[in-house]
């Protein structure tokens, strides 16, 4: 995955190879690396270790390098070089493991995940990415057929990421050269931006079997003052399409002046007379770190973004942001379940609310992966679920979005090389909504495991009960429903005879295990007093022996569990003495109940029998 980058070049010839120099030529390729240079810092570094391949600085910031780059190969050489370094910072074996996972070199990533998960035993992350693997099998196989991916033709040799739907189309950002007319800046420097792009989309027919098959129409660049001589990054639009916000950020040195930041930046323009007014920074971006990859919820209520603010739980976290009339309200960290030591970034958001983003931190199949979750209560998020195989790969999978009929979308990958290219995606599934309920009560409940036959997915209910499973068409699914306290329940539903996006509801009753119980005291007839050490026997209908046997406490007490929908008697005995039976102690009710008994034993002379 790209990072937006900062443009910094030198030309390196002839400096002598002795210790100062090497020192300088550190400082060239440190401050390259800083500003996104990532091909001069690389070459730089390599001159170093052409004459001193030993050293270690050089050694270890190559290797940072080459990962920036997506250059697996040398990015795997380096960092196992690296390690042999007692200077090497102990989270190159968090990251050297997972460039092993990108390369499907599972057996020698976990000893790398539990080496560094060793050493850092209360890291979540660590924890979490040493299973990514014994996970690996399970999610190439979870969704691989509910999605259909395609590479699209318009994307080019440079990057080309962050699809974002607008008006007849989608905007997308590139790297890749535009006319010099178009952008001052690249007539004035070697080095590409980071542009916004349109590309128009018509679908080819409309038959049902056919959705999301779309045509493209040839790119064009989006006109100032969205594009500026800066590094524009995602983009966001409102619903109505007369709002957007945009990441921005670069450094432009004219002379000895600087203009711009190396942070990443929000900025708001909005739709006036079918032009877009300057863009202007948000309120809350800060000079000492970055905010980026806007998202708009479909309300038009709260701007999701990432930033790596301090207060947060490592690298870039989500946050979100309430439009409070004309102002913004406070930010709000989206918390742990989403939020890792790693990297979080590029949200999105579907028509139903559902959250989407990028994390290299979660389980996953290396690098990058996307997650949906969905917010149960406020602020309160469900467990990241991971999109699986095709969306994932071992490579960076990020900046996905779905239309309004939840169809088809669009996101970016590296799968193919060291470049972000654009996928299509297409859903040939139907969703089941499953809702789960108590079958006396009605009432719904959450926090019902249910699982699917035929993708082997598991989902938690909702606040309302509800599960919602994407399943292939034309297909039979069992789904299972289990809940603590309940018994356990399977269902049939078929997707024959449905269309793409199709959506059909499955109701699952639950029949919850009613509790009951028989707690009684033992009275001594002739003192008043509770009686211990006297013998209660629990006798079913039906049954000509004993269901239970207890001997009171010394308070006289005794408490036996009783079976639903039966009945029963008890009767005591004590030395030479036995109660009457106590019978019609029956568990017909539809709640659980404890029953209350008193038995009076008259210990002066033989009861009855």
């Amino acid at each position: 995955m790209k990072w937006i980058p900062f443009v910094g070049l030198f030309l390196l010839i002839g400096l002598p190879q002795h210790t100062e120099a090497q020192q300088l030529l550190m400082r060239l390729g440190d401050y390259n690396f800083k500003k996104g240079d990532y091909e001069g810092a690389a070459e730089i570094y390599e001159r170093i270790l052409d004459k001193h391949d030993t050293y270690a600085p050089a050694t270890i910031k190559l290797a940072e390098t080459y990962k920036k780059l997506n250059d697996l190969i040398n990015a795997e050489h380096y960092y196992r070089e690296s390690l042999q370094y007692p200077e090497a910072p102990h989270i190159m074996m968090l990251e050297y493991a997972q460039i092993l996972q990108k390369k499907n070199k599972c057996k020698i990533a976990k000893i790398w995940y539990n080496k560094y998960a060793a050493l850092y035993p209360n890291e979540e992350r660590a924890q979490l990415l040493k299973r990514s693997c014994d996970y690996q099998e399970e999610l190439m196989q979870k969704n691989a057929e509910l999605y259909e991916v395609r590479s699209l033709w318009f994307n080019s040799a440079s990057s080309d990421f962050s699809p974002t739907y607008f008006q007849d189309g989608i905007v997308f950002v590139s790297d890749r050269p535009v006319d010099p007319l178009a952008q001052g800046w690249i007539a004035r420097n070697s080095e590409p931006v980071f542009n916004l792009f349109k590309v128009r989309t018509a679908p080819i027919d409309s038959s049902s079997f056919s959705v999301c098959n779309y045509m493209y129409v040839d790119p064009v660049l989006l006109p100032s003052p969205i594009n500026s001589i800066y590094h524009e990054g995602s983009i966001a639009f409102s619903p109505n399409g007369k709002e957007a916000f945009l990441t921005r950020s670069g450094i432009v040195e004219e002379g000895f002046v600087t203009k711009g930041s190396n942070h990443l930046q929000l900025y708001q323009t909005r739709m006036f007379q079918n032009e877009w007014t300057e863009p202007e920074l948000l309120s809350f971006n800060g000079k000492q770190f970055s905010i980026a990859y806007p998202a708009l919820s479909y309300d038009n209520k709260y701007l999701y973004f990432a930033s790596d603010m301090p207060g947060g739980y490592g690298g870039m976290d989500l946050y979100r942001v309430e439009r409070i009339e004309n102002r913004w309200g406070d930010i709000i960290n989206l918390g742990p379940n989403i939020n890792t030591e790693g990297d979080e970034v590029f949200p999105t958001l579907d028509a139903t609310g559902r959250l989407y983003f990028a994390s290299d931190g979660q389980i996953g199949l290396g690098g990058l992966d996307v997650y949906g979750v969905e917010e149960i209560a406020e602020n309160d998020w469900s467990f990241p679920d991971n999109l699986g195989f095709p969306i994932n790969t071992p490579s960076d999978d990020f900046g996905l979005i779905i239309n309004e009929e939840g169809t088809c979308g669009y996101f970016s990958s590296n799968r193919t090389g060291s470049n972000d290219n654009i996928y299509s995606f297409s859903r040939p599934t139907a969703s089941i909504q499953v809702i789960v309920y108590n079958d006396r009560t009605g009432e719904l409940l959450p926090d019902a495991l249910v699982k699917d036959s035929c993708t082997q997915n598991t989902l938690y209910t909702n606040v309302i009960g509800k599960a919602v499973f994407d399943v292939p068409l034309s297909r039979c699914c069992t789904f299972t429903a289990t809940l603590e306290g309940y018994e356990r329940k399977q269902m049939e539903r078929c997707t024959e005879n449905l269309f793409y996006g199709d959506e059909v509801t499955l109701e699952i009753p639950l029949r919850q295990r009613l509790s009951f119980g028989l707690t009684g005291i033992v009275f001594d007839q002739y003192t008043g007093l509770p009686l211990s050490n006297a013998t209660v026997y629990l006798i079913k209908e039906g049954s000509n022996q004993p269901t239970a046997t207890l001997v009171t406490t010394i308070s006289g007490r005794f408490t036996f569990d009783l079976e639903e929908k039966a009945c029963y008697s008890i009767q005591v005995t004590h030395g030479d003495y036995k109660s009457k039976k106590q019978e019609d102690i029956c568990t017909m009710m539809d709640r659980s109940e404890v029953l209350l008994a008193k038995v009076y034993l008259d210990s002066n002379k033989e009861a009855d029998e």
